[in-house]
C-alpha cells in the first residue's frame, strides 16, 4: 500500500456497507446510521459512487449482489455486515460497564474507511477518547470527512426513516470533535505501542477497547500474535479489551475457511489487486491459541457468515 493510494479491500469494504442498506435484509445486518457516515468517507476519498451512493444502495442491486457473492464468497455480505454489529455493541456494553470512569478510551486499528469511532465521537464526547491508528493515505481521508461533510449529503437510502429518526442521528458536521484523533502510522514499521505513547492525550491506564477489524486475515500467525499480545497489551492495562475477526481455517486443505473459489484464486496469485488472505483459526480452538497469553476470551467466539469475532480480556 502507497502513501497516496488507498487500500483496495477498504473501499470495497465500504462500497458492501453501501449494497448492504440497498434493502430490508441487508439493513437489518448493518449498525444503525452507517450508511449516510459510509457515504461521507466516500464523498471525501473521491471515491466512485461517494456522490451516487443510489446506484449500489438500491434492493435490485443489494439482491443481485447478494445472489452472485453466494457462489464466490458465501457468507460474505453477512461476515461484512454482522461483524459490524457486533463490533458496535461490545464496544458499547464496554463503555457502559465502565460509565463510572471518568474517561475512557476506544482504539481503531488499521480502520480503514469503517466509520465506528465517526459516529460514537459526539454521542460519547463526554467521556470517551476515540483514536484511529491507520495508513497515511487512509488516514487523511477521515481527516476530511470534518470539513467535507454537510447537510446535503444525504442517500435515497435515508428517505425511508422519518423525521424523528432523522433528529435522533448524530450529524457529522463542522469541525473535528476534539475526542477523536485521526493517527497516521504505518504499522508496518512501526509498533503500535509506540505510536499511541508518542501521543499527548493517550493513557494506557485507563479502561481501554481495541478494536483490530477486517485485518488478521492479511497478517501471519505470528504477526497477529504479536499485534494482539505484545502491542496491544503494551498500550492498555488490566481490564482492557481487544477485538478482532478472523476467518476460520481449513486444515485439509491448509486455507482460509471462505468456500473454495476465491482461496484457490488466491493460491496462485489471482486477487484482483486486492490483499491476499493469509491467516484464519478453527474457532473451536481459541483456547489453544490463548494458552501461555494474559489473555482469556469473553463469552464465546461469535459467528458472522464467513467470519468470527472474538473479545478478549486482559487478565494481568
Amino acid at each position: 500500500m502507497k502513501d497516496d493510494m488507498p487500500s483496495i479491500t477498504a473501499v470495497m469494504v465500504a462500497y458492501c456497507v453501501l449494497l448492504l442498506g440497498g434493502d430490508d435484509y441487508g439493513r437489518s445486518r448493518i449498525p444503525p446510521n452507517i450508511i449516510a457516515a459510509q457515504v461521507a468517507v466516500l464523498v471525501a476519498a473521491n471515491l466512485p459512487f461517494g456522490t451516487c451512493p443510489w446506484v449500489l444502495c438500491n434492493p435490485v442491486v443489494a439482491k443481485l449482489a447478494r445472489c452472485i457473492a453466494a457462489i464466490w464468497y458465501p457468507g460474505f455480505f453477512e461476515g461484512i455486515g454482522f461483524r459490524k454489529l457486533i463490533i458496535e455493541c461490545q464496544v458499547r456494553d464496554f463503555l457502559q460497564q465502565h460509565e463510572t470512569a471518568e474517561r475512557k478510551q476506544v482504539v481503531v486499528v488499521a480502520a480503514g474507511y469503517d466509520t465506528l469511532a465517526l459516529r460514537l465521537c459526539r454521542e460519547y464526547s463526554s467521556s470517551v477518547n476515540f483514536w484511529e491508528v491507520d495508513h497515511p493515505a487512509t488516514s487523511r481521508v477521515k481527516r476530511r470527512v470534518w470539513d467535507n461533510n454537510n447537510n446535503n449529503n444525504s442517500t435515497d437510502c435515508d428517505a425511508k426513516k422519518n423525521d424523528n429518526e432523522q433528529q435522533q442521528q448524530p450529524l457529522l458536521l463542522g469541525s473535528q470533535p476534539s475526542n477523536m484523533e485521526h493517527v497516521m502510522a504505518d504499522l508496518t514499521k512501526i509498533r503500535l505501542d509506540t505510536v499511541l505513547k508518542e501521543q499527548p492525550g493517550y493513557d494506557p491506564s485507563l479502561p481501554t477497547i481495541v478494536i483490530v477489524e477486517g485485518l488478521s486475515m492479511y497478517l501471519t500467525e505470528g504477526q497477529i500474535r504479536g499485534l494482539l499480545f505484545d502491542q496491544v497489551q503494551a498500550s492498555v492495562s488490566k481490564g482492557s479489551v481487544v477485538m478482532f475477526d478472523f476467518f476460520g481455517w481449513n486444515e485439509r486443505r491448509q486455507t482460509v475457511e471462505v468456500g473454495w473459489v476465491v482461496p484457490a484464486m488466491h493460491k496462485y496469485g489471482f486477487t484482483g489487486g486486492a490483499e491476499p488472505w493469509v491467516w484464519g483459526l478453527d474457532p473451536n480452538k481459541m483456547d489453544q491459541f490463548l494458552d501461555d497469553t494474559d489473555w482469556k476470551l469473553m463469552g464465546d467466539v461469535q459467528s458472522c457468515g464467513f467470519e468470527n469475532v472474538a473479545t478478549l480480556e486482559l487478565t494481568c
